[in-house]
């Protein structure tokens, strides 16, 4: 039997790939693309390319931020297990 940590290592125990969103989350996802979508045909091309820098950002600002609480969480996971191994 693979330790727990390679399992989470080859993806197989929850990461993002493989949790799936909930119905709140994926109606507000189909919402926002929508408006974005309709909001993108109104503007210039000059724009359309400062708001796609836009996006990026965005995007690169969620990763950092949904990293470095997996980090934390997971770091708080550890000190929690060694703490009750102590028992």
């Amino acid at each position: 039997m693979r330790s727990i940590i390679e399992k989470i290592y080859e993806a197989e125990q929850p990461s993002r790939e493989n949790i799936d969103d909930n119905e709140n989350y994926k109606e507000s996802l189909a919402e926002f693309i929508k408006l974005v979508d309709g909001f993108k045909t109104s503007l210039t091309e000059n724009q359309k390319v400062i708001f796609e820098k836009l996006e990026n950002l965005r995007d690169e600002l969620e990763y950092e931020t949904g990293l470095s609480r997996y980090i934390a969480a997971f770091k708080l996971g550890l000190k929690v297990g060694l703490e009750v191994s102590e028992d």
